[in-house]
């Protein structure tokens, strides 16, 4: 906007460089939409002007301007998310950025009129000041910033994966998809030689709200108190062939992103909620790994097919926690002597291929489950990996996409069930093509990094711990650490300690083992909907056995490249969903601004505390100017902010417990601000 004119003297202001003309002339744009362009006569003299270039203008008659200096395009600075707002006839723009509010005087896009304010937008800046505030360019439109889609699209655009690109699909997808439904598809896909193990009672156990199931389970007890145990895994080599429009659009996407309001999926939603997914009572085509287990849970024998197979039922992990305890209380009931209650089994051996399994049936499946599960999770406690209790937040919404409530589900040992068959299987697909030699992608986890051992060493040493040096310690010895902070009540604050401590996962073609899980050879193969590498997998796979079909493994000099390539898809993703929940838990929490809450110092930083709610789970920022007796520094190993007033020492400490006060919650930067209680 021109800045205000003294009597007597010309105005002076910036504008835009919007076009040059025939003769080379540059015209510019006041910040006021409502002014016109004005004609920088003089603007030959700068050589070449670039569009978009911001100009220091004295404003003349007849609309016409002269420069006074020329600042460098917007291109040169980075651009910033931001809410764009309508200020009577300007507009106004607020980063979203945690820590960084400002507020920009925003220059009209082109086609501006037909735009309804607030919007999400990029932003450039051109570090100039317009009375008292920043000025910004729009760079690019994302969306309405009112509706209930505005936190998720934020999160996507900041985590910096294009909102029309993982909303929509290519013609050559479409026809890929549309094609599958063709009697010459379905055919092809049969032709492959498969087994029938639709006689198998398999089934899906999955949350409540799960929007793709692409595995499914079945066990059987041995005579030898072993078990044998099949996880069958959505066969989506049958229906994405190397090469295709399908596949390229998958590995470009990497993985699926899965948000509170919806999933971003990897593959079209015919094949990831349809075709793919192991529905109950529909037939569906499924790569096998058959895995016996002895008496100590180690898996003896390895076998992977491809098959076809009919869930009988579809169930959440409270369905499979109930059975166990259930049958855990019959047990109980029929030690004191009550009767055993009458059974429902239905007569007549196999049922049809829709009906409804028997109550009989289905606590079978599950109970041969249990069998199973106990013989492998005692192989797991021999081995001892990490085991670190992460509580995660779960986003409610109501019928209109508004956050209704936040929770964190109980971590049911039904949970653990599915996680342990489905490290199983991934184990064994990593062993069986490392035993045939061939390339694979492996998924990876180095030891702790040792840059940031000091500050786990000063936490385990106030509970009078002792760990090993970073490139000596175990699993297990966090495991110890963690048992004994459980007791103390610190378990979770200290559980994200030990996590900040870990080095990431990754995707490489060469094999170090997985850390965490104490495993000397691990790779991703049960969940080919949502994650690229783990179809690398199963064209792996099918190709090592033979297992019919054309796949072939990816070519071994690509592997390193694509390995880097997912493993940056994978962050970017962890990225979105995590602030997209930041957000949607701000956007709760604002009902509760005023309120007094109890919480623990979960975290610390040259700029204040991070304390973890009791009342709500979620984190707030306590910033250190609101500390009283200051100034703070951060002092033993950073685990407390410390004030020294002649003797007297005031300090905040991880783990301490505070009162403090929300004062603040902001949906859009996703952050909750804190004092401390009256």
């Amino acid at each position: 906007m021109p800045m205000a004119a003294k009597r007597g003297r010309p105005r002076v202001g910036i504008v835009r460089i919007t076009r040059l003309d025939e003769d080379g002339i540059a015209w510019g744009q006041p910040h006021d939409a409502a002014a016109p362009p004005l004609r920088l006569r003089n603007s030959a003299h700068y050589g070449e002007i670039a569009l978009g270039a911001r100009a220091l203008v004295k404003h003349e008659r007849n609309h016409e301007g002269q420069i006074l200096r020329l600042f460098a395009p917007q291109s040169d600075h980075p651009p910033f998310l931001a809410v764009v707002r309508r200020q009577g006839r300007h507009l106004v723009g607020e980063s979203v950025a945690r820590g960084m509010k400002r507020v920009y005087a925003v220059a009209p896009p082109d086609g501006g009129a037909d735009v309804t304010w607030p919007q999400l937008a990029w932003l450039v800046s051109d570090g100039l000041a317009a009375r008292h505030r920043g000025s910004a360019q729009i760079r690019r439109l994302i969306g309405p910033a009112d509706d209930a889609d505005a936190l998720a699209r934020l999160s996507l655009a900041e985590a910096g994966l294009d909102t029309e690109r993982t909303t929509d699909w290519s013609p050559a997808v479409r026809q890929e998809v549309a094609a599958l439904d063709t009697e010459a598809a379905r055919t092809e896909q049969r032709a492959v030689s498969r087994t029938n193990l639709c006689q198998l009672p398999f089934v899906t156990i999955d949350p409540a709200d799960a929007r793709d199931h692409d595995d499914a389970v079945c066990a059987q007890p041995l005579p030898d108190g072993g078990a044998r145990l099949w996880v069958a895994i959505a066969d989506v080599a049958a229906f994405v062939p190397a090469g295709s429009a399908l596949d390229e659009a998958a590995r470009a996407r990497g993985q699926s992103v899965y948000l509170p309001n919806g999933v971003i999926p990897m593959l079209p939603p015919r094949l990831s909620h349809d075709l793919c997914s192991l529905k109950p009572h529909t037939e569906r085509l499924a790569l096998v790994a058959d895995l016996r287990l002895d008496a100590r849970g180690r898996v003896t024998q390895t076998r992977f097919q491809r098959a076809t197979i009919r869930s009988i039922a579809r169930l959440t992990y409270r369905d499979a926690q109930r059975a166990a305890e259930s049958k855990e209380q019959r047990a109980a009931d029929e030690s004191k002597g009550k009767p055993k209650a009458p059974s429902d089994a239905q007569p007549g051996g196999a049922q049809p291929a829709t009906a409804q399994p028997s109550a009989a049936q289905l606590s079978d499946a599950l109970s041969h489950l249990w069998h199973a599960y106990r013989l492998a999770a005692s192989a797991r406690e021999a081995r001892q990996p990490l085991d670190l209790n992460l509580p995660e937040i779960r986003v409610q919404l109501d019928a209109h996409g508004a956050v209704c409530g936040l929770d964190t589900p109980p971590r049911l040992e039904a949970h653990r069930l599915i996680e342990e068959f489905m490290i199983l299987a991934n184990q064994a697909a990593a062993k069986t093509l490392a035993e045939k030699r061939c390339a694979l992608l492996y998924r990876v986890h180095a030891r702790p990094d040792a840059e940031k051992w000091p500050l786990l060493a000063a936490v385990t040493k106030q509970f009078g711990v002792q760990l090993p040096s970073a490139a000596a310690v175990r699993p297990a010895d966090f495991n110890r650490f963690l048992a004994r902070a459980r007791a103390a009540e610190q378990e979770a604050l200290l559980a994200d300690v030990i996590l900040r401590c870990q080095a990431q996962a990754v995707y490489a073609p060469a094999n170090i083992g997985h850390y965490g899980l104490a495993l000397d050879a691990y790779a991703h193969f049960t969940s080919p909907i949502r994650r690229y590498s783990d179809l690398l997998v199963h064209r792996a796979l099918i190709a090592a056995l033979s297992l019919g079909g054309s796949e072939q493994p990816e070519e071994a000099a690509a592997l390193s490249e694509l390995g880097e390539a997912l493993s940056r898809s994978e962050r970017t993703a962890m990225v979105a969903e995590r602030q997209c929940r930041a957000r949607y838990a701000a956007q709760w929490a604002r009902r509760y601004i005023g309120q007094t809450m109890t919480g623990r110092i979960a975290g610390l930083a040259r700029g204040g505390l991070f304390v973890r709610m009791d009342e709500l789970p979620l984190d707030g920022f306590l910033p250190m100017r609101r500390l009283p007796g200051g100034p703070f520094r951060l002092g033993e190993n950073g685990l407390a902010l410390v004030a020294r007033r002649g003797r007297r020492q005031q300090s905040f400490r991880l783990g301490q417990p505070l009162s403090v006060e929300l004062t603040d919650a902001d949906a859009f930067s996703g952050s909750c601000l804190l004092a401390l209680a009256a």
